[in-house]
């Protein structure tokens, strides 16, 4: 009896090695296969970095199958698909729109879409999502962020500054750009050179937020010495706006040094500030010494004048007035 017993148990054990033989030769092969063909699935998305708000953006999914027929393609923006190329089917593109989101059709493909007329909306992250037919089915996925900007309307504007000013003085103005989206990054320059944090008010500048775009502000001031005023009696300022490596614009203002007689026969009052993107507000006032004839002038002219009459004069009046004084 025990010897039929044993013989019993190593008949069990020679199936069970049996059936995990099969099970090896059936489906080893196919695990393997699944692994070496998914690497070979391999996706490139090239999304740009940026966009302009009302412009147009192309993405491109490239991809290498291995060889293996392509089931469909997916588009996504987050976690909602707005695109599907499925190359079996009659039309191969379904479309699936929400808020915000302009396809360009005619401009789309089974590795390319286009989206128009681009709003702050669309900023986000995109998807491509490629799978493979029948028999594998392999399926992977490549993510991008595309940053959607709103540029300014124009240059940064300099502000609260009068024409002409005098050593010690304290100069103030303010540098705005106005509506973007993010927002600009504001710098500050006198005679080209960078302006440290002490005479910014405040260092980091101020943001307004307009819903959905903000407005920059960065104040200035400092007080004038002797050698900001250049040769020619003129200090120049600069205010950049900067929006990453996207945007950059800028604008300049001079102030003169007051009663400078190099500057008084060449200046008048609608040289009192200047703007390389003509965004400069500067104030009316200014100085009488830049206007008209200069004062060492009229000087000169009277004494010239009173030179003409003396000569002019009868030698006995001349002696006359001599003699009572």
């Amino acid at each position: 009896m025990r010897r039929k017993g044993d013989l019993f148990m190593m008949r069990r054990i020679l199936e069970c090695f049996c059936v995990l033989f099969i099970l090896q030769v059936l489906c080893g092969p196919r695990v393997t296969a699944v692994r070496s063909e998914n690497q070979n699935l391999k996706i490139i998305l090239e999304v740009p970095r940026w966009a302009k708000v009302g412009g147009t953006v192309t993405m491109h999914c490239k991809y290498d199958v291995g060889g293996e027929p392509v089931y469909q393609v997916k588009w996504y923006k987050g976690n909602k698909e707005f695109y599907r190329y499925v190359p079996k089917e009659s039309p191969p593109v379904k479309i699936f729109p929400f808020a915000g989101l302009h396809l360009d059709l005619s401009r789309s493909n089974a590795s390319a879409i286009t989206l128009n007329k681009l709003d702050l909306s669309m900023k986000g992250t995109y998807s491509c999502e490629v799978s493979t037919d029948y028999p594998d089915f392999l399926t992977d996925v490549k993510s991008s962020i595309l940053d959607v900007v709103a540029f300014p309307e124009s240059g940064p504007t300099i502000s609260k500054l009068k024409s002409t000013y005098s050593v010690g003085d304290m100069v103030e103005a303010n540098c705005t750009s106005y509506r973007s989206k993010p927002f600009a990054n504001l710098t500050w320059f006198i005679n080209s050179e960078l302006v440290k944090p002490q005479f910014l008010v405040p260092p980091g500048g101020f943001r307004i937020k307009e819903n959905p775009m903000e407005t920059s502000q960065l104040n200035l001031r400092f007080q004038l010495r002797p050698e900001h005023f250049r040769a020619n009696g003129r200090v120049t300022m600069k205010c950049t706006a900067r929006i990453y490596d996207y945007y950059h614009n800028s604008s300049e203002a001079t102030i003169f040094e007051a009663d400078n007689p190099k500057l008084s026969s060449v200046v008048d009052n609608t040289s009192s500030s200047s703007g390389s993107s003509g965004n400069i507000r500067g104030d009316k006032n200014s100085s009488s010494s830049l206007h008209g004839t200069p004062l060492g002038s009229h000087r000169y002219f009277t004494g010239i004048k009173l030179l003409l009459i003396v000569l002019m004069m009868p030698q006995h009046l001349l002696c006359h007035i001599l003699l009572i004084n």
